[in-house]
């Protein structure tokens, strides 16, 4: 991992060197392409500096605030405050006094509710935000029904607890905002709010959002949305989850089709190398693909992560996809061959036995081929203890193979 991470990291140093050097020499048609190569991976740097910026703001809000009634209190804005409160009255709202929040210090709210209806509402004034209102509903498992007229952070639905639903309606009036929460929310269950006890139940209802948000976190793509106040990508977790199955399967088949071409080639073996060559570069598509479909699924925090999860990735999985391309075409090599066998008399030139209690035996012949001194074959135990190197020639048959790979046909050693 760690040379992985310094092979990616001494790339993309020399990358960005590449662009400043063509920057400096001028070149705006190079400019402009190496601008659309690198932006993806400036934007995902961005994305992911943005994240954890967004993240450290979301946990640092207090887990617990506490609301201290005002007797008196000078509304920055009264003729919106006004508006609201008096729209909420005509609607049958009652007051509950107006509150300081100790954590938010600048922050007023004039807190209401409705027996009849079974909820309450809160009138917000920010020193940056304004003025806005919330229509609110408790339920007894906890959950809450609410609609706003302040503007939609963007915020994923994850980041809110179970049970909590919102909607916002930006600059709605009293009466648009009521008509609303009456239109979307279910009767049953609600809890009836009294003035007395509404601040609690203010206090209660934020620590159980703060303490599910403090649990979870924003991601580079969300902060991303976030940031240009576009819906958040939930067609995109589907679309990781599809690719997240589809790599799976792919991973999983590749094993089953090695394990079926190692049994199916194991009567056809090449003589030499075999297709090593072919098989080399027909494993890169498999493999490319799978380690594309691998990385759609991933959510990693940056270039540099995505760039080590890829290395990572194509030196664990090389070995496998290699393996199928490469028998599977010993197969085809031995199975579709057409021409005739060939008998060839070598010399024995050595024999050793090698592995685990020297249980695998080799012999070492004079190569028959022009362009090779030796060939290298495996033989029996049997076989093994009859040779005699020097003097023992060996009477190997093969066939010139469908692919142009001689493969073995038959092996026999005469003393």
């Amino acid at each position: 991992m760690i040379v992985a991470g310094s092979v990616v990291g001494l790339a993309f140093a020399l990358l960005f060197m590449l662009l400043f050097l063509v920057r400096r020499l001028g070149n705006r048609w190079l400019w402009s392409r190496a601008l659309r190569f690198a932006r993806p991976v400036l934007r995902e740097l961005y994305a992911a500096d943005l994240a954890a910026a967004a993240n450290s703001v979301l946990q640092a809000q207090p887990v617990e605030i506490r609301l201290s009634r005002l007797k008196e209190h000078a509304w920055k804005d009264p003729a919106a405050v006004e508006a609201l409160t008096e729209g909420l009255k005509q609607n049958g709202f009652s007051d509950a006094g107006a509150y300081a929040i100790d954590k938010f210090p600048g922050a007023v709210v004039r807190l209401m509710v409705n027996e009849w209806s079974s909820c309450c509402a809160a009138v917000y004034e920010h020193q940056q935000a304004g003025v806005w209102a919330d229509v609110v509903g408790l339920y007894g498992g906890g959950g809450t029904c609410c609609c706003s007229s302040g503007k939609d952070p963007g915020l994923p639905a994850r980041l809110r607890p179970p049970g909590t639903k919102i909607e916002y309606l930006p600059g709605a009036d009293a009466w648009a905002l009521y008509a609303r929460w009456q239109a979307i929310r279910v009767a049953e269950g609600l809890i009836k709010i009294t003035a007395a006890e509404i601040a609690g139940r203010f206090e209660e209802v934020w620590a159980r959002e703060m303490d599910w948000r403090t649990q979870e976190e924003l991601l580079p793509e969300e902060a991303r949305a976030f940031k240009y106040g576009k819906p958040m990508p939930a067609a995109e977790a589907r679309r990781a989850g599809f690719f997240d199955v589809a790599a799976f399967v792919m991973a999983a088949a590749n094993v089953a089709l090695m394990l079926a071409a190692l049994f199916a080639a194991r009567d056809y073996w090449p003589v030499g190398n075999g297709p090593w060559r072919e098989a080399l570069w027909h494993t890169l598509v498999p493999l490319l693909l799978f380690v594309w479909l691998f990385l759609n699924s991933v959510r990693t925090e940056g270039p540099i992560a995505r760039a080590v999860v890829w290395a990572m990735l194509l030196v664990v999985s090389y070995p496998f996809f290699l393996g199928t391309v490469y028998f599977g075409e010993v197969w085809a090599n031995g199975v579709y061959d057409t021409g005739q066998p060939a008998v060839h008399a070598a010399a024995v030139l050595d024999a050793k036995a090698t592995g685990r209690r020297e249980r695998d035996h080799y012999v070492t012949l004079r190569a028959w081929s022009p362009g090779r001194d030796t060939e290298r074959l495996r033989v029996t135990k049997e076989q093994y203890l009859r040779l005699r190197p020097g003097s023992t020639v060996a009477r190997v048959t093969t066939r010139p193979g469908f692919l142009g790979h001689e493969w073995l046909v038959g092996l026999d050693f005469e003393n």
